[in-house]
């Protein structure tokens, strides 16, 4: 894990294009914490859960196909917990509040993200991505998996609609998504008991202070 200090984290988006429910560049004050320098590996999950199958080979690709409760376990597992969206921002997107991890222009060779017009990589190892880098330290913020993060998604227009399922919400794109996903601000949603093959997470925790 790597440690996000105290301060300011900018959240959201200004950007024309910016989806409704992520408009809004903001500011707002988080304590320091800790996040996880990659998405939570096959290989990492198997060792909470013994059962969890995967290919031969794929050890160091990012586990998928969580449901964010069972995300939520394994963190809880591990004495960790899921980071909040706005933890995940500053996390990626430094405290000055860049549009990608490495900075405001999209490069193709820095994060694992469907070019137009072409087919998907697929999941690649956390880590293919060095380049990629946020400022903290954190990998492949931009592309690769979904991440799952603690908040309960709210509708762009009718906040959290009282009459459907609760929702979660996923960050950072996808390699089978555009680079217009992997923005930092953009935030998908999932159902909670829906899952993806590209759906995956990583943890966070507090940062204690000691006196």
């Amino acid at each position: 894990m790597v440690l996000v200090p105290a301060g300011p984290a900018i959240v959201g988006s200004n950007d024309e294009a910016a989806e409704a429910d992520e408009r809004g560049l903001h500011q707002t004050w988080l304590p320091a914490f800790y996040i996880d320098t990659h998405e939570v590996t096959n290989r990492e999950y198997r060792r909470v859960k013994p059962d969890h199958n995967f290919p031969e080979g794929a050890e160091d690709l990012p586990v998928t196909r969580v449901l964010k409760s069972a995300a939520t376990a394994y963190a809880n597992a591990v004495g960790k917990r899921l980071p909040t969206n706005a933890e995940w921002e500053k996390a990626a997107r430094s405290a000055d509040g860049r549009r990608y991890p490495w900075g405001d222009e999209f490069d193709y060779s820095r994060a694992n993200v469907r070019r137009h017009g072409e087919q998907s990589a697929g999941k690649l190892p956390v880590g293919s991505f060095p380049d990629g880098v946020s400022t903290y330290g954190c990998y492949d913020m931009a592309g690769n998996v979904w991440e799952w993060v603690a908040d309960v998604h709210q509708d762009r227009w009718f906040g959290v609609v009282p009459w459907g399922p609760e929702r979660g919400v996923l960050k950072g794109g996808a390699h089978g998504y555009s680079l217009f996903q992997a923005r930092s601000s953009y935030k998908g949603f999932e159902g909670l008991d829906v899952t993806c093959n590209d759906v995956g997470f990583r943890c966070a925790a507090d940062a204690v202070t000691v006196e």
